[in-house]
């Protein structure tokens, strides 16, 4: 929007969750034996940037999934997924990433993380801010699984 600033700040890595007790989470499985799973969504209003990021995933691990569930919300999708079946992604700051309800899987997709601010706003006001989440970032890097 005008009279704001944007910048990519940081980048963080994408992960596939699914049920702990999920029967593929339980033996171990490649990647392409996802596409036999449902992928659930939320819609292209919300994620506008999931198809083009993640149709790259599949097509990097030559699949594409034979059943795609658009949900309303991620509480939905956590529902499903619990339920033992299924998958979704999430990142490397979403609570199933370290809960232990859910198996999850670095993949790699990166997620730049955007800051945007007013344009008028104090420079060492903003320049504080990005240093923080950078450092913090980094910082968190190490629990990454």
């Amino acid at each position: 929007a005008e009279g704001n600033e944007v910048t990519a700040v940081v980048t963080i890595k994408s992960a596939i969750f699914m049920a702990r007790d999920n029967p593929l989470a339980v033996r171990g499985f490649e990647l392409n034996e996802l596409k036999n799973e449902p992928l659930y969504i939320l819609p292209s209003e919300e994620t506008p940037m999931f198809k083009d990021i993640n149709k790259d995933f599949f097509f990097a691990h030559h699949f594409r999934p034979q059943v795609i569930i658009e949900k309303p919300n991620r509480a939905s999708i956590n529902l499903d997924i619990l339920s033992g079946r299924g998958y979704a992604f999430g990142d490397v700051w979403s609570y199933q990433y370290y809960s232990d309800d859910y198996y999850t899987r670095l993949v790699d997709i990166d997620i730049p993380i955007f800051a945007v601010w007013n344009r008028h706003t104090s420079g060492f006001v903003v320049d504080t801010l990005l240093k923080l989440l950078r450092d913090w970032t980094m910082q968190d890097m190490e629990n990454w699984k």
